[in-house]
């Protein structure tokens, strides 16, 4: 929609898509944090954090930082406080002596597969009732959306 066309339209916030999809995110993190909240203390960028390292997965920092959305700073008090809860090992980075490759450590790893069905058991509990063409409908329109901001370079 073009700036011309939004001039007589009126600004209704709970119509406005870019609230509809922050209020959706809020939704669904507070229904994934009651898998890792109450029984591990764990916030969501740390979660985010293990997730995105796996059972076997050794990732550099910068890495963790693009691939979830986050920014460097709450990756890096996630990492800390991984580190001193002894969920997560940072070792020298061969490539790159700058920076360390984080991977999860035997706790951490159980604690990942610990978490892992109850967060798939809410997922299965947030899709109920929603079709697989619902489901790629979504994901698709998701997926224009994020191409959209690209495009027009917002």
């Amino acid at each position: 929609m073009t700036t011309e066309n939004n001039k007589d339209r009126e600004f209704e916030l709970h119509s406005f898509f870019p609230y509809l999809v922050r209020d959706f995110y809020a939704e669904v993190t507070r229904a994934v944090q009651s898998a890792y909240r109450l029984d591990y203390d764990m916030s969501p960028a740390e979660w985010r954090c293990m997730a995105i390292l796996g059972k076997d997965q050794t990732l550099a920092a910068n890495e963790i930082v693009t691939l979830s959305s986050m920014g460097k700073v709450t990756v890096s008090r996630a990492v800390k406080r991984m580190q001193e809860r002894d969920w997560l090992v940072a070792s020298s980075n061969s490539d790159d002596g700058r920076s360390k490759m984080l991977s999860l450590t035997n706790a951490g790893v159980t604690t990942y597969l610990e978490i892992v069905p109850k967060v798939l058991e809410i997922e299965n509990k947030l899709l109920a009732n929603i079709s697989e063409k619902q489901k790629k409908d979504f994901l698709d329109m998701i997926d224009k959306v994020k191409k959209n901001r690209n495009i027009h370079d917002l």
